[in-house]
């Protein structure tokens, strides 16, 4: 094992394993950079408590995959050996796996087929304060399993932003450690009054003074999302200079070998792009100066329309202080915030939890295939009886549900990776032997938009969907060439993941 610098969790870990020993249940408060995701999977793995496979959950896929990359270096081992991981369309495991890092919606799946976890002998889950919808189902079936499964599996929450008490609490009296971490001051500036200008030139003037005003390392953009990114580093481009200072983007539609660029280790100075993937997932090391947008994208549903959609808004004050501390990791820092000290105060204390403002028709249907009602789960934040409702009255539709429980249609529907909605859309294609459109129709409204630039608009006729259609069949009577991608203006990893998903729902159907 390569030798590894002390990190402020490693004089806790002792204690954290003698106290998740007292009732097989801990939740680990420790603030940025204490060193839980690296530090307290191994830890657990040595303490030799189980002998089954340790599950560590990971809310992104980057995370997943760049965590396990990075202890297994540590061990000195290729990544699918003593560590692994499994995130949709990619794994890398064997069986001599032990520690296996996947994300939540991998693990649900994994509970449909095996509500017991067999061989598993604990979970950690990272990042609980992400509260996604999946992550608190989750949280709740295994709390349900520590409870009755007569193997012993221990359960591990852990994150940076959460009240841990409550948790601990929520989980039948689980025991608690609150860490400290290892955070250098970070000086924070903010505006005198709101800026007027696109985001993309607050950033452009943001970065100058960060560069300037800082004499080394790197800067670190906070952005809601990929378009932002986009238009932030045009604008930014005055600023390269290569060998000097470099541009990366940082977001999950981007290749493995991207992101780890972005990451790694460089003598010049960096300007990172980043959507809130970087706020407490990824640690870059060296960085010296945030600019925080303030901005975030997030998924709410619109109960009297019945849909959802990705509303841009602003960020909680937790998600404001874990990003200005990724400028205080290893040296003293600063933070330029784009908005006021008033915006902030208006800023709510926490995130507001997924399943206050998601569609639940997927969990019910998922609980209801478990033997389990939704209405009788105990969770760390109740769901609000209208949505029940409305989520059920929409699976009644897709006649997923009957009087009596789940329909056959509806269990057809859950060997789907997808929502509700576009499960019913692919079987309603196979109903009219054409499965294949049905999948790919699926897979361009679940997966990211295949366009490089969605601002541009579509020679729509009668649908943008159609016409995205139409230009994934070009692309691939193009043989998927990357030189045909780029010349019709598509992202290529996008249409690589649609064509992925399209091919894996075709599998699925036993269509191909």
């Amino acid at each position: 094992m390569s030798s590894q610098p002390s990190l402020p969790i490693d004089a806790h870990l002792e204690e954290a394993l003698g106290k998740l020993k007292v009732n097989g249940q801990l939740v680990l408060e420790a603030e940025p950079g204490a060193g839980k995701t690296t530090r307290f999977p191994l830890a657990l793995l040595d303490a030799k408590l189980t002998d089954g496979l340790i599950i560590v959950v990971q809310p992104r896929r980057i995370a997943a995959r760049m965590v396990a990359h990075y202890l297994a270096e540590t061990l000195g081992e290729p990544v699918g050996e003593t560590i692994g991981y499994q995130v949709r369309f990619e794994k890398r495991l064997g069986p001599k796996t032990r520690v296996l890092f996947m994300t939540e919606g991998m693990l649900l799946r994994r509970m449909q087929g095996d509500p017991e976890l067999k061989g598993v002998g604990a979970v950690i889950v990272d990042e609980f304060h992400e509260r996604s919808l999946a992550l608190d189902v989750m949280v709740a079936l295994l709390g349900q399993l520590a409870q009755r499964r007569p193997e012993k599996i221990w359960l591990v929450v852990m994150s940076a932003t959460m009240d841990g008490k409550k948790v601990a609490t929520y989980l039948g009296g689980a025991e608690h450690i609150s860490v400290p971490g290892r955070v250098f001051p970070v000086e924070m500036n903010h505006l005198d009054v709101p800026s007027k200008n696109p985001l993309e030139q607050q950033v452009r003037v943001a970065v100058a003074k960060a560069l300037s005003e800082n004499p080394d390392g790197h800067v670190l953009v906070f952005l809601p999302g990929v378009a932002e990114i986009r238009r932030a580093r045009k604008a930014c481009e005055k600023f390269h200079r290569p060998g000097q200072v470099e541009l990366f983007d940082l977001h999950g539609s981007l290749s493995l070998k991207v992101q780890r660029q972005a990451l790694a280790k460089t003598n010049c100075r960096k300007v990172i792009f980043s959507t809130n993937i970087a706020e407490t997932s990824l640690t870059i090391d060296g960085v010296r100066a945030v600019v925080d947008s303030g901005l975030v994208r997030e998924s709410r549903f619109h109960q009297q329309r019945g849909t959802s959609s990705l509303v841009m808004c602003n960020i909680s004050q937790a998600s404001a202080i874990q990003r200005s501390g990724r400028a205080g990791r290893t040296q003293e820092g600063t933070c330029y915030r784009l908005y006021t000290r008033q915006g902030y105060g208006r800023f709510s204390a926490y995130d507001t939890p997924e399943i206050l403002r998601a569609d639940l028709a997927e969990p019910i249907l998922m609980l209801e295939n478990m033997g389990l009602v939704i209405e009788e789960m105990s969770f760390l934040d109740k769901p609000s009886d209208l949505a029940v409702s409305q989520a059920r009255e929409l699976l009644r539709r897709l006649s997923a549900l009957e009087p009596d429980g789940l329909s056959e249609l509806g269990k057809k529907m859950l060997r789907l990776p997808l929502h509700p909605r576009l499960s019913r859309l692919v079987l309603a294609a196979q109903d009219k032997q054409v499965p294949a459109q049905g999948c790919l129709l699926a897979a361009l409204l679940a997966e990211r938009d295949i366009r490089l630039n969605r601002d541009e608009p579509l020679d729509t006729g009668d649908s943008d969907l159609l016409a995205l259609r139409d230009l994934f069949n070009e692309i691939e009577k193009a043989g998927f060439s990357e030189r045909s991608m780029r010349q019709a203006k598509l992202n290529v990893l996008s249409v690589q993941r649609v064509r992925q998903a399209r091919d894996q729902l075709l599998r699925t159907l036993g269509s191909k």
